[in-house]
């Protein structure tokens, strides 16, 4: 005689077919595995959402070119946001200057505020 079980889902106890069966039924399972992504994607969407906006305002600012340069003051304008990027890499040590990225785009600090903007080659 099997052993009755608890859903994970509904807390419901039911007897299994299967011995790795964890669920009453498939729909069960279903809305459980999207309850799961849900919450991963709520917990993402604090770090996600501004990533999504500074590669979209970048992006519309490059249109087809490869680079561009643009103050401080003009990314702020168009929603961009200097506390987020992807990932950063030391340029030059001794003139402490740091590259930084968003997804496929660099952004690199010039003098007077200025930033240069462009693709990265390894992405195109």
């Amino acid at each position: 005689m099997k052993q009755e079980i608890k859903d994970l889902l509904t807390g419901d106890l039911f007897i299994p077919k299967r011995s790795n069966q964890l669920y009453v039924n498939r729909t069960n399972q279903i809305r459980m595995n999207n309850l799961r992504a849900k919450t991963k994607r709520t917990i993402k969407a604090v770090i996600d959402k501004p990533l999504d906006v500074n590669r979209t305002v970048l992006l519309k600012m490059l249109e087809d070119r490869q680079e561009i340069i643009r103050s401080e003051q003009f990314l702020l304008g168009a929603g961009f946001n200097f506390n987020f990027y992807t990932h950063s890499s030391v340029l030059d040590k001794e003139k402490d200057i740091i590259l930084y990225f968003v997804y496929e785009i660099s952004i690199m600090p010039l003098e007077n505020k200025q930033y240069k903007i462009y693709r990265n080659e390894r992405h195109n």
